[in-house]
């Protein structure tokens, strides 16, 4: 598994989180599997053929798993990037 983590300063809208998760789909030329695209809740579950492993959910393949938060204590938006899926708290 391989996790990355980054952070933007303030609370991102679901308009700069579509953004850059949609840029980071495009880039790796990954075809979403299954998404939940809300203020509350943001998950995208993708698969790429530029990675070789994978995992099947509900039958299909998954290996780029996208997330975001926001934390309020420390005022920053975090963005998770996980192949084949996020296996840390969020």
């Amino acid at each position: 598994t391989v996790n990355l983590t980054g952070n933007l300063d303030g609370q991102a809208d679901l308009a700069l989180k579509n953004l850059i998760s949609n840029q980071i789909i495009d880039q790796m030329e990954a075809k979403i599997v299954a998404e939940n695209r809300t203020e509350d809740i943001y998950t995208i579950y993708a698969y790429t053929s530029q990675v070789e492993d994978s995992i099947k959910v509900s039958g299909k393949k998954i290996n780029l798993n996208i997330s975001a938060s926001y934390d309020e204590q420390k005022n920053k938006t975090f963005f998770y990037i996980s192949t084949p899926i996020i296996n840390t708290d969020y």
